[in-house]
């Protein structure tokens, strides 16, 4: 049995930067999920609420929810974890609430 690029996982570690002692998990997901997903599973990870804003950052580059007083932000519902894995990233960023 082979499998599908959609079956690939890809096993993350999600630091929180400026904290001591450093608080982190590691997590398995599917290559194949948005990145609306991915933010939905982090959140669940971390036990957060989902209260505050968030965005992804990929090498200069924005997602999270188009708003149009955000132009510049790609819209990560539409954006796959396997399209940043492909374009060789290793290390990406997770903004969750901006007034922090």
């Amino acid at each position: 049995m082979t499998s599908s690029p959609t079956d690939a996982i890809a096993t993350l570690r999600i630091e929180i930067k400026y904290i001591e002692p450093l608080i982190w998990r590691r997590i398995a997901v599917r290559t194949s999920m948005n990145l609306m997903a991915l933010h939905r599973v982090i959140q669940a990870t971390m036990g957060w609420l989902d209260y505050h804003l968030w965005e992804f950052v990929v090498d200069e580059r924005k997602y999270g929810i188009p708003d149009p007083d955000r132009p510049h932000v790609k819209n990560g519902a539409t954006t796959q974890l396997a399209t940043i894995l492909a374009s060789g990233m290793t290390e990406f960023g997770y903004v969750y609430d901006f007034g922090d």
